[in-house]
């Protein structure tokens, strides 16, 4: 049996896509919690130790069953990262999924960052300083801070079907430097055009180190410019007939008002979305492989995200009554 060695390789190659003397000279403390999964240790090993910028490594042993816990880098799942920011002051935390392809972001106080706010923030990072030009990419359940960044950096948005296959053929195009989904997925252009979680929490390192700010700071001053934007999602589980008599149902005849917004233009690039002017939206997506269906919900007003998820489960236990009658 031969052993190859294709660690060091690919961290190589992604050491070599980030400016690592910023990184290691900013005097960050940094969480790094891969949850037991692929990306291990890799992003200490990276970095290195003796410099100003310090990584502390949680849940890096391989563990088949990850811990009990679902492996993917969301609220639900991070709260042994949560427990360490409570007891030890960082700037910033990292954690990567199973897989070791998405990263999900903790602010110093565990508050969650989204990958929204993240794909906003390199975006603009990357932009500023060149390391990307063309358009940016999101997917249809992504947020409108994105193109709000991408209208002040003046370049094209791009909208794409759910899923990261959409936005990596934009990258092979060239018509786009950077994309990203709501799931925490983002890649660049000028690496492979593919998710990777170790190198999107490099690039928010480097995205910090360049400006000279803390975290923390970035992420007010993103909202006082952007200004801030509340994202919710529910996934409802009813029998098909329900879900697509439901889903045929807003398609025919779409609400005119949704929790009290007016509902403004109707989008079915994948699933059906609700626009309510330039404040939020409303989209509803049938999953295909069970009888699910994924509920996603944005709203400059935080307890309007909250309304336009409750009058939609509302909606749909209307809808099932009636087809029991």
């Amino acid at each position: 049996m031969e052993k190859t060695d294709l660690l060091s390789p690919y961290a190589a190659a992604i050491a070599a896509c980030v400016d690592l003397d910023a990184i290691r000279r900013a005097g960050l403390k940094v969480l790094w919690d891969p949850m037991h999964g692929a990306a291990g240790s890799l992003l200490a090993t990276i970095l290195g130790e003796g410099h100003p910028t310090r990584v502390t490594t949680i849940r890096a042993d391989v563990n088949p069953s990850f811990g009990g816990v679902h492996p993917e880098p969301i609220p639900e799942h991070l709260g042994a990262t949560v427990a360490r920011l409570g007891s030890e002051s960082f700037d910033l935390a990292l954690a990567s999924d199973g897989d070791g392809d998405r990263l999900g972001v903790l602010a110093p106080d565990g508050t969650f960052v989204t990958p929204h706010r993240i794909l906003a923030l390199l975006a603009e990072s990357l932009a500023g300083r060149g390391r990307i030009g063309g358009g940016i990419a999101k997917t249809f359940s992504t947020s409108l801070l994105v193109d709000r960044v991408a209208a002040r950096l003046g370049v094209p948005l791009h909208v794409t079907p759910i899923g990261f296959k959409w936005i990596a053929e934009k990258m092979l195009s060239g018509e786009v430097g950077i994309g990203g989904e709501e799931s925490g997925g983002l890649g660049v252009s000028f690496f492979l055009p593919e998710r990777d979680g170790v190198l999107s929490a490099l690039l928010v390192l480097e995205a910090v180190a360049h400006s000279g700010l803390s975290f923390a700071t970035l992420l007010a001053r993103q909202e006082r410019e952007y200004g801030a934007l509340a994202y919710g999602r529910r996934d409802v589980r009813l029998p098909m007939p329900v879900l697509r008599a439901f889903v045929d149902g807003l398609l025919a005849a779409p609400p005119s008002l949704r929790a009290g917004a007016r509902v403004t233009s109707v989008e079915t690039l994948d699933g059906v979305k609700l626009l309510l002017g330039g404040r939020g939206w409303l989209l509803h997506r049938l999953s295909g492989t069970e009888p699910i269906l994924r509920v996603y919900a944005e709203h400059e007003d935080p307890e309007m995200v909250k309304g336009l998820l409750a009058e939609t489960g509302e909606v749909l236990e209307a809808v099932q009554a009636s087809m029991r009658t």
